[in-house]
């Protein structure tokens, strides 16, 4: 699997490398269950522990791309969060607040946040 990385106005290619045990990385010294875990390792710790002209964290990934599928049903008590059905498909668009359960998503033309235990990867759903 491969990614592109946007740094300091260069693209940067790199490659999710998985072991033969299932574990992926970008550094063997550092692995992972899944590409997800590697992600959000990545958000919090330095780039450069891999790559070491690489001075950065992730701020947005791929999987800012990935469809999540609603799980439970929430229903929004404020203008700022996004009533959810289970089954709907929402795309998140921000992280900001995950330390407190909550995710901003997209889904059709509406936007707003929601628990982020009440989605799951499409692909697991």
């Amino acid at each position: 699997m491969y990614g592109l990385l946007c740094f300091n106005g260069d693209v940067k290619h790199t490659k999710v490398e998985q072991s033969p045990e299932g574990r992926y990385y970008l550094d063997e010294s550092t692995m992972f269950s899944s590409v997800v875990e590697l992600i959000n390792y990545y958000r919090e710790n330095n780039l450069r522990e891999s790559f070491e002209t690489l001075n950065t964290t992730l701020r947005h990934s791929y999987t800012d791309k990935q469809p999540y599928i609603a799980l439970h049903n929430f229903e929004a008590s404020e203008p700022n969060f996004l009533t959810l059905v289970v089954g709907q498909k929402v795309y998140v668009i921000s992280r900001t607040g995950e330390d407190r359960g909550w995710w901003k998503g997209r889904s059709g033309n509406r936007v707003g946040y929601f628990p982020l235990a009440y989605v799951a990867p499409a692909e697991d759903a």
